[in-house]
């Protein structure tokens, strides 16, 4: 497996959205996220990075989504190979209301 480094920008993304130790809300913490979540797509970036198709509109990079789990909505992942041969996750999102749509659907 090829090590996958992770972008500052992504963490501090997730710090915002996930806050270290949790929140009183109900948030997940980032450290949930981190050993969840993030861990499980640099092992796939990191397995089968070339075998992934590149994403519709941006050749290169690849995209994986995750599914929706009883502690985090789907969220979307997104990764390139540098210059240098280095695996980097650069962008995630989080598909915010999914469970929402998802629980108010009579079907």
């Amino acid at each position: 497996m090829e090590p996958v480094e992770v972008s500052p920008a992504v963490l501090a993304q997730a710090r915002g959205l996930f806050p270290p130790g949790g929140s009183v809300d109900g948030r997940p913490s980032f450290e949930m996220w981190r050993d969840g979540p993030l861990e499980a797509v640099r092992q796939l970036f990191g397995s089968i990075f070339d075998e992934l198709p590149d994403d519709t509109d941006l050749p290169g990079v690849k995209y994986w989504q995750t599914i929706r789990t009883p502690l985090f909505e789907p969220m979307g992942f997104f990764a390139i190979r540098d210059t240098n041969g280095q695996i980097e996750i650069y962008g995630f999102f989080e598909e915010t209301g999914y469970s929402a749509l998802v629980d108010d659907d009579p079907e």
